[in-house]
């Protein structure tokens, strides 16, 4: 069983949620660390609350300083986001072909994750249009020709991404891209938003293989990358992405910011976190 570390209860009030525990995993009592025993002063310190979370680990989990061997992201909702190019270019696409007023960002948000021809399909049943396979296969080239033309316009990585990608490949750790997303689409934003010489693979929903959460994808992404499942961490933001870890005998972290109707904390993930500089922290504790 693995958890991650929660603050002293007697804190737990006043002191930011760092980690957050998986909800499916149980609150476990912990003998006090020697660091309680300072004041309280020097306890109400950002660096001792830090210290303390990092010593809070279960039996199961490894040494703080200790790295997987590789670490294999999400794109979009983890990595990036591009909640504003998607919505722009669904929306373009519906109003060409549909005469259709535009979608809200956050109602396109929680579309995102199981690739283009889903998007399309959810867009379509948002504006109660019928559609078969044959439409969505028609329209999916008409989608990519204006989401090509506009993919990295709006689209950022998150703060703190390239900080984190450089750190990984600082610590030796090979880096992997695992994502629905079509493959060269993935290539061009990594390119244009200047990270892809971070990664040893980038696997997408135009590969080859069945999309996630099918564990094909993830497996091939780790052949590349010449590791096995359990010498690496996976990093989402979804269902898909939880389940493709677990089908693929992976350890995962979700992103809570991520496009997900379903809260975080309920997605099953081994471990929850806000922020990018929580990574290295959470895959180490993960890392088996």
């Amino acid at each position: 069983m693995r958890w991650s570390p929660v603050p002293p209860p007697s804190r737990a009030a006043n002191t930011p949620k760092t980690w957050r525990r998986s909800a499916r995993q149980p609150m476990k009592a912990s003998k006090t660390p020697e660091h309680s025993k300072q004041p309280p002063s020097s306890r109400q310190s950002p660096e001792w609350r830090a210290t303390f979370h990092h010593q809070q680990k279960s039996r199961h989990e490894m040494p703080r300083n200790s790295w997987p061997r590789a670490v294999i992201f999400d794109l979009d909702g983890t990595l990036i986001d591009s909640v504003p190019d998607l919505a722009g270019a669904l929306n373009t696409l519906l109003q060409d072909e549909y005469d259709c007023p535009p979608l809200p960002q956050e109602q396109i948000r929680v579309m995102i994750g199981n690739g283009v021809p889903k998007l399309i399909e959810r867009g379509l049943k948002a504006h109660g249009k019928s559609h078969d396979d044959a439409v969505l296969a028609s329209l999916l080239p008409k989608f990519m020709k204006i989401y090509l033309a506009r993919a990295t316009l709006e689209t950022r990585p998150y703060p703190g991404a390239e900080q984190l990608l450089k750190e990984l490949g600082a610590q030796g750790v090979k880096i992997g891209l695992c994502t629905n997303k079509p493959t060269d689409v993935s290539r061009q934003i990594l390119n244009d938003l200047e990270l892809a010489g971070f990664f040893g693979s980038v696997v997408g929903g135009t590969s080859g293989y069945a999309a996630k959460p099918d564990p094909e994808p993830m497996l091939a992404c780790l052949d590349e990358l010449g590791v096995t499942a359990d010498q690496a961490v996976f990093v989402g933001d979804s269902t898909a992405d939880v389940k493709t870890a677990r089908n693929a005998g992976l350890p995962v972290i979700v992103m809570s910011y991520g496009y997900t109707a379903i809260p975080a904390d309920e997605l099953g993930g081994d471990m929850v976190i806000d922020r990018m500089d929580q990574v290295p922290g959470a895959i180490q504790s993960l890392a088996s």
